[in-house]
């Protein structure tokens, strides 16, 4: 049979003459006029080429086809609607896998406690996060991952933006460091050497330098902030981070924070994520958690 000859609207009708076996109350538990279901009626006995339904008493008997059709029926509608229904996501039973690109730093300050949230709230979900930041945007365009969190200049078509909370640079020292006994001007920022981490917070300041036609030396190059904060507790290079993750960086290690002496933009933490995953009851899920941890953390 071809089904675009069909009005699938009828085996909603006929699974209320089902259940009602009353054209009457048929047609009032579905919405419809007594004649809009008699003729309904007419519709289904061509349809299955079968009357479907004879007069017992003052209502209707099912056929034997009629009854074979309700066994087949039920399970069927309840797969349309579950189909049209919005999607349901039940966090303590899901076993989906997100993953997730952010820089180390992030996962220490924020994504820390995301983790011991799922593992709290949704023990059975897996959680991959890696920390390149070079072709992020590629991965989430390819679906290799579904969630960028970062500091991002803009957000390219196709893709949703979500800013998380903002923070200012500020210059990281050992606490012994000789800067710290002197005034910390610009001269003293460019004196002593950098460690640069690959991050989109030492490329802001690299080209906000440029544009004053200033360069700092960079004597040390990592892409982990962990490495670079014990590399400046015992050497004398300067690391800038932001001003949240310097905080937490002094609570680990040995060192102390100086004003930038160079004004900088404020810098946004943002999560990423393509079209596709907007309206995904999971990830939703998944955003509104981070956006949650962060707010606690600014």
């Amino acid at each position: 049979m071809d089904l675009k000859k069909v009005d699938l609207n009828l085996l909603v009708a006929l699974e209320a003459l089902l259940q009602e076996q009353s054209v009457t109350k048929a047609a009032a538990r579905i919405g419809r006029s007594q004649p809009a279901m008699s003729r309904a009626l007419a519709r289904l006995r061509k349809t299955f080429n079968d009357p479907l339904f004879v007069a017992v008493g003052r209502g209707l008997g099912p056929t034997s086809r009629a009854l074979e059709l309700r066994r087949r029926l039920a399970p069927i509608l309840d797969e349309v609607r579950d189909l049209l229904e919005p999607p349901r996501f039940d966090p303590s039973t899901a076993t989906n896998e997100f993953r997730i690109t952010a820089p180390d730093a992030t996962v220490m300050l924020l994504l820390g406690e995301f983790l011991a949230r799922v593992a709290e709230k949704a023990p059975h979900m897996d959680v991959t996060i890696s920390s390149a930041a070079a072709g992020q945007l590629d991965a989430l365009d390819v679906g290799d991952i579904d969630l960028a969190v970062d500091t991002f200049v803009d957000a390219p078509d196709g893709f949703h933006r979500q800013s998380l909370f903002e923070s200012h640079l500020v210059a990281v020292v050992r606490q012994e460091h000789p800067a710290r006994r002197q005034v910390f001007d610009l001269s003293a920022f460019l004196f002593w050497p950098h460690i640069w981490i690959d991050t989109a917070t030492s490329r802001v300041l690299d080209a906000e330098l440029e544009r004053q036609g200033l360069q700092r030396r960079c004597a040390v190059r990592i892409n982990s902030f962990f490495t670079g904060a014990m590399i400046a507790a015992k050497t004398d290079c300067i690391m800038v981070l932001p001003d949240k993750v310097a905080s937490r960086a002094c609570e680990l290690a040995p060192l102390a924070m100086l004003p930038m002496p160079v004004k900088l933009p404020r810098l946004t933490l943002d999560q990423l994520w393509h079209s596709r995953r907007q309206h995904d009851a999971s990830h939703i899920w998944l955003r509104n958690t981070i956006v949650e941890i962060a707010r606690m953390i600014a």
